[in-house]
């Protein structure tokens, strides 16, 4: 993953970095929209590894990841209404839900909104 350069950071994110932070009391939510975020890759042991399983490791009590390649257009549409339902008291599910549903009018074919879930504490903003 990439991340803003700074003078004591390269940009860099790898994934073995995520698996040493402690993230259960400074994050509420991650969201990972890039694409096939949740799937990982097959290590030499033929474990998963990726993104997804070190934030969960790492504590992070919500994520929301997309199953496939996504659409950028649409993903944006997706999160802006995620996050104005969420803002306005939904919890993160319900959020998610109707964001969803919100799409689904401009895009109704699921390759548009059903890429993405949410794993964790579906809980109201904190």
């Amino acid at each position: 993953m990439r991340l803003l350069k700074d003078t004591q950071h390269d940009g860099s994110l790898e994934v073995h970095e995520v698996y040493g932070l402690d993230l259960t009391s400074t994050t509420n939510l991650v969201v990972i929209s890039a694409c096939q975020t949740k799937i990982g890759e097959l290590s030499r042991g033929d474990e998963v590894v990726g993104l997804y399983r070190a934030l969960l490791y790492a504590g992070t009590p919500t994520i929301i990841a997309s199953l496939w390649n996504v659409d950028d257009r649409a993903t944006g549409l997706l999160m802006k209404q995620f996050y104005s339902h969420w803002q306005q008291g939904m919890n993160k599910a319900e959020a998610l839900q109707q964001a969803q549903k919100d799409l689904r009018e401009t895009y109704p074919h699921p390759y548009y909104w059903a890429a993405f879930s949410l794993t964790g504490d579906a809980g109201k903003r904190e």
